[in-house]
């Protein structure tokens, strides 16, 4: 239990001792063990927090939300892995109203809220301002796929620059997971599409 209103944003550490979690009131909770308090919180630094990732082997995390600033902080434990403290390495704006999503890919970070970005650290690799509400994003590769208010799902490449449409359809979708080879595509109404991703001629492609 936390004391926060709303919660947006969610991880877990790949050895899965640590859940961490943001919401609107822009507090960070890290959460493990049996206790039902949290093990540390790093106070609010803006109004709302509404995602989150670890990085770095899970020794630091970053999180943005509504003011497209993204938040990067170190985690520091003593030998038995217990946080002693975290401290905030740097914030750097994006240039983005709000950003809703976040997702790591090595040392690359993806952005996504009114416009799609990539990040090496603060430099920024590449900006796809398309001016579409972002309501979901994967990764496929080493591309990053956006459902958005257009009721579409693009693919954004961040070594070419390249954006193109994956797929149409005549709702907006919510949800987007992909594993496998399998895109799984969820929808307001709560209706859930499948479809099977092949990489053709430079380019995923689904099946229709």
């Amino acid at each position: 239990t936390i004391d926060e209103t709303t919660t947006f944003g969610m991880d877990m550490a790949r050895d899965a001792q640590w859940i961490v979690s943001c919401g609107y009131r822009g507090s960070i909770h890290f959460h493990g063990g049996d206790d039902a308090a949290p093990l540390h919180t790093i106070e609010p630094t803006q109004a709302s927090l509404c995602a989150i990732q670890f990085v770095d082997g899970d020794n630091r995390i970053v999180a943005a939300g509504d003011t497209g600033i993204i938040y990067h902080w170190q985690i520091e434990c003593d030998d038995q892995r217990n946080i002693v403290a975290t401290t905030l390495l740097h914030a750097w704006e994006t240039g983005e109203d709000y950003i809703n999503y976040l997702c790591v890919d090595g040392s690359r970070l993806w952005a996504a809220g009114t416009s799609v970005s990539c990040w090496d650290d603060e430099e920024c690799v590449y900006v796809w301002d398309d001016d579409e509400e972002c309501f979901c994003i994967a990764r496929v590769g080493q591309c990053l796929a956006v459902g958005d208010a257009e009721s579409t799902i693009m693919v954004y490449h961040p070594d070419t620059g390249a954006s193109y449409l994956l797929r149409n359809y005549s709702e907006e979708p919510k949800a987007l997971a992909v594993a496998r080879g399998i895109m799984a595509v969820g929808f307001g109404d709560g209706t859930l599409h499948l479809h099977e991703l092949q990489f053709r001629d430079g380019q995923w492609v689904v099946d229709v």
